[in-house]
């Protein structure tokens, strides 16, 4: 049984709870297919197919965002808003990365996916320990903590990544990076439309939002 390692925070987001539970499970292989659209916008089931070999395709993992409400409740597990934890409205097409449940309803989360979840205790020295080591030495700029990678600057950074692969070879430039990435490709594609999406936005807000009140205060 595949395990994911939490650390001690209390409550973990819906997004990276599937992230977390997409990367512990089991690699299987399959293939991608690729059709074109319609002009409404469906898929052309009669027209030709591309079939793709996708070797780190896992299984389950396109299905984890649209089961999430349904096995939620099934749960009885009730996701809170990270930023208002009063309103409890999460369901279809509410944004993962917008609620959170606790590390003990996680552990649930992923036991329906036959994974298990250990939560990794900050190590602490005894006294003794303490006071045979030596004073620390003051830090340097190398010493500096690695920040870990938030969900909208992957999202961000393979936004990046596809643009320049398509202005290398817009043909298959997709599958290429989902490959090098070791991600299922229609999890990318869906980051990097939200990607593409938030920066259009931020586009058209123009200069006038960097004035607006953020977080109680006004940029300076």
């Amino acid at each position: 049984m595949n395990v994911i390692c939490l650390d001690g925070r209390l409550r973990i987001s819906l997004e990276e709870a599937r992230l977390s539970i997409a990367a512990a499970l089991p690699v299987e292989g399959g293939v991608d297919m690729y059709g074109a659209l319609l002009p409404d916008g469906t898929p052309d089931w009669e027209g030709p197919l591309e079939v793709v070999h996708n070797p780190h395709a896992r299984r389950g993992e396109a299905y984890l965002e649209a089961d999430f409400p349904a096995l939620l409740a099934e749960l009885e597990i009730v996701p809170r808003m990270i930023r208002r934890p009063t309103w409890k409205d999460f369901g279809p097409g509410k944004p993962l990365a917008e609620y959170s449940i606790t590390r003990v309803e996680f552990s649930k989360l992923a036991e329906c996916y036959g994974l298990s979840v250990i939560v990794e205790a900050p190590e602490q020295a005894s006294p003794a320990q303490s006071a045979a080591e030596p004073a620390p030495l003051a830090p340097s700029a190398s010493d500096a903590p690695v920040v870990a990678e938030t969900v909208a600057q992957r999202r961000a950074r393979w936004l990046d990544m596809f643009e320049a692969e398509e202005k290398r070879a817009k043909r298959g430039a997709l599958t290429r990076l989902a490959k090098s990435e070791g991600v299922d490709r229609a999890n990318m594609r869906k980051d990097i439309n939200r990607a593409q999406t938030a920066r259009d936005t931020e586009k058209r807000a123009g200069p006038w939002a960097s004035q607006l009140v953020q977080g109680g205060k006004r940029p300076r």
